[in-house]
């Protein structure tokens, strides 16, 4: 189990061409935490590997993180007692992201998910100047204002806006850039899953 082993957090990194769709703005500041956490922080990106590099990696890693994708099917490699932290940009957990959570759930067990309050898209502009891409993002309020070609739906109840049109909430929603996570909530959840799951079973 993960509760005998050297704390490992590994980060889900999408390729180039993919890193600023679905991103993390602030992996480096995400990675610091990790360090700080006692933990040895990296990167994994899945494309160059082989499945049975995937399935090594995976076994060795305490915590991984990642943007809702197919990444985290790996997380189903990972030991028992182990922690799968899925990120979703604004408005994306209302569709999608649930075979992720149960390849968590079936693999190390321990699943959070955390949903960006924010949205983040670097060529849309809230009040004629401030960019809605990171760090900053747009708050749902921001959106609400006739100069945005979007429905007020997919910033007052992105539930519902799923519900009327899939297609464009899945371009709204999916087509965001890199997210900044908000790191006082990520680490938040690594020393909720020390105290609830590791130290306690440190001594077994």
């Amino acid at each position: 189990p993960v509760t005998r082993s050297p704390r490992r957090v590994a980060f889900i990194h999408r390729s180039l061409s993919l890193s600023s769709r679905r991103g993390i703005y602030n992996l480096e500041e995400l990675l610091h935490l990790a360090t700080a956490w006692g933990a040895e922080a990296f990167t994994l990106e899945f494309e160059p590997m082989s499945l049975l590099q995937q399935v090594e990696v995976m076994q060795s890693v305490t915590v991984v993180v990642g943007v809702t994708g197919t990444g985290l099917w790996n997380a189903i490699w990972m030991r028992d007692g182990g922690l799968g932290v899925q990120l979703f940009p604004f408005g994306v957990g209302f569709k999608g992201g649930i075979e992720f959570e149960h390849a968590i759930r079936h693999g190390p067990a321990h699943y959070v998910a955390w949903h960006a309050p924010r949205y983040f898209k670097n060529d849309v502009y809230a009040n004629g100047y401030d960019s809605c891409g990171a760090p900053r993002g747009c708050s749902p309020d921001e959106m609400l204002t006739p100069t945005f070609q979007m429905q007020a739906l997919a910033f007052t109840d992105p539930a519902a806006f799923w519900e009327q049109d899939w297609g464009a909430a899945w371009l709204v929603y999916y087509g965001q850039d890199a997210i900044n996570v908000d790191p006082v909530a990520f680490a938040k959840i690594l020393e909720e899953y020390a105290h609830d799951v590791l130290l306690p079973h440190a001594t077994d």
